[in-house]
């Protein structure tokens, strides 16, 4: 394969619950390509919705850096999981009704960008250039939507 490919798989638990219920939102990313590769995940979809402030373009290449927290590393077949806080009744613009079903999912355009070839800590260095990300977009691949 001569670009990567991701599938993800989505879940909630526990898969029923009432609103106001503490549940748990799992992601699962299982890479398909040849060697391991990078994701820079600026912004975060977490980061558009908080006060995150101002970002200069120079990214910080330094183990242990501002942008450390922001890269991730996916191992070919070596699936990574991803967990948080599900709480869809907290948004006052669309709170969830009782007794409604909801689906959700990823859609077939999303796609991470922002990905290079090589673990993190190859990635990263104190060298101050760009990063070099692949020459396409990496599609992901995923599986049937959560229904709630």
């Amino acid at each position: 394969m001569d670009h990567p490919a991701m599938r993800i798989t989505l879940a909630v638990s526990p898969p029923i619950f009432a609103l106001g219920d503490s549940c748990t939102l799992t992601i699962t990313a299982n890479l398909d390509f040849t060697g391991p590769i990078t994701i820079h995940t600026w912004p975060t979809v977490n980061l558009c919705i908080k006060d995150a402030g101002k970002r200069s373009g120079f990214v910080n290449r330094q183990i242990g850096g501002d942008d450390d927290q922001y890269l991730v590393t996916f191992y070919p077949n070596t699936p990574l999981t991803f967990t948080d806080e599900f709480a869809p009744a907290s948004r006052p613009d669309r709170p969830l009704k009782p007794g409604h079903r909801y689906r959700f999912g990823l859609s077939e355009t999303n796609s991470f960008s922002k990905w290079m070839h090589g673990t993190r800590e190859e990635v990263l260095s104190t060298e101050r250039k760009p990063f070099e990300y692949g020459p396409s977009k990496i599609v992901l691949a995923t599986g049937d939507d959560l229904e709630i």
